[in-house]
Parts: C-alpha cells; sequence; structure tokens
C-alpha cells in the first residue's frame, strides 16, 4: 500500500521559485510574520494605515521596518517614541521594528494590494 501524501507535503516550496512569495521576514533565524506586526501597529491610535518590510542587515540578516500612514500630523521622532513604548509588551524583541518611517502614503498595487518587496525606507 502506497502512503497518502498530502498537497502540502507534495507542494513547491517558496524558495524554489513558485509563485508564491514568502510571507515572512528571517530575523536571526526566527520567523516575524508583517501581518502580526501591522495589525499590532494599526491597534495604537493615530495610525492609518502601514506597511511592514524587511530591510538587509549584515548581522541578523534582515531587520523589520515599518512605514506608517498617520491619520493626524505629528512629529515623526516622538511618534516613533510612543509607537515603540506601545509596542514593547504585544512583541517579542524580535518581533519590534527597528526603523518606523512616517509618510504620507502606502505603496499599493494595481488590485490595491501592500507592496513590501518594493518598500524601502529612506535614507537607509
Amino acid at each position: 500500500m502506497l502512503p497518502v501524501i498530502w498537497a502540502w507535503q507534495a507542494g513547491v516550496d517558496a524558495s524554489k521559485g513558485s509563485n508564491f512569495q514568502n510571507n515572512y521576514i528571517n530575523v536571526g533565524g526566527e520567523k516575524v510574520y508583517p501581518q502580526e506586526v501591522e495589525d499590532a501597529i494599526l491597534s495604537f491610535d493615530n495610525v492609518a494605515d502601514v506597511i511592514v518590510h524587511a530591510e538587509r542587515n549584515l548581522i541578523t540578516g534582515n531587520i523589520v521596518c515599518a512605514k506608517v500612514r498617520l491619520k493626524h500630523p505629528e512629529d515623526a521622532k516622538a511618534f516613533s517614541t510612543r509607537l515603540k513604548t506601545f509596542l514593547r509588551p504585544r512583541l517579542r524583541p524580535y518581533q519590534m521594528p527597528i526603523k518606523i518611517h512616517v509618510g504620507d502614503s502606502i505603496a499599493l498595487s494595481d488590485r490595491f494590494k501592500k507592496m513590501r518587496a518594493n518598500e524601502e525606507t529612506p535614507g537607509a
């Protein structure tokens, strides 16, 4: 009798060239799911929208970065400090965004999906 092979076992691995992108950020061997970090940031006051993406780092491989669009204008440095204080008890240390960029818009595809792959923090 042949063993049953489930579809997820027989499927193509995302890292080996399928049409699917990895949906996590590898930070020092730990998996960080951008959606989890985005959900935590969206629960903070004055956040209209956010996109979380990876940025290369020589020590950990990647770091977590966030681009935030605010509901109301606020000093970027003060906002970043308040946001990090808010996130500290909600996220693990490797999930914390290292760079937070406050911007006016979030990049969307023609189908209105967030474009994480092309995001880069200015001045990085």
